[in-house]
């Protein structure tokens, strides 16, 4: 594809303004794998992806995280959706989570929150990825 075609569709599917076309590319590669490991019924919510490492984005560095934490996991996850879903979606998203997680845990006395949280590789603060 033309680099002009990249541009076009990178410019008209990305919400963040520092997405490279390299970058949604390996995204777009994250999300693909992710789907794939659901549809082939693998446990999903503490994988992390061995081959895949995202860029640090300015959404990324909200966190406070080293290394790879955050660029091959359910964080990463998060960010690539969303640099690509409607806000008012992503946020109902994130929203449904926040809901799963909290009705686990009221449910549930195995497991704190922070554990839970750390087990999924999500940050204590991981709601500020709101819109």
């Amino acid at each position: 594809m033309r680099k002009e075609d990249q541009q076009t569709i990178k410019d008209s599917v990305c919400n963040f303004k520092d997405t490279k076309i390299k970058h949604l590319y390996l995204q777009l590669q994250l999300i693909v794998d992710k789907r794939n490991k659901i549809a082939h019924d693998e446990i999903l919510f503490n994988d992390i992806h061995k081959r895949i490492i995202l860029a640090k984005t300015e959404e990324y560095k909200k966190f406070e995280l080293s290394g790879n934490s955050g660029l091959n996991d359910t964080l990463g996850l998060l960010i690539c959706i969303k640099n690509i879903l409607p806000k008012n979606d992503f946020n109902k998203l994130i929203e449904n989570l926040t809901y799963l997680i909290e009705n686990y845990i009221n449910n549930n006395s195995i497991i704190t929150k922070e554990e839970l949280l750390n087990e999924m590789h999500l940050p204590l603060n991981y709601e500020i990825l709101k819109w």
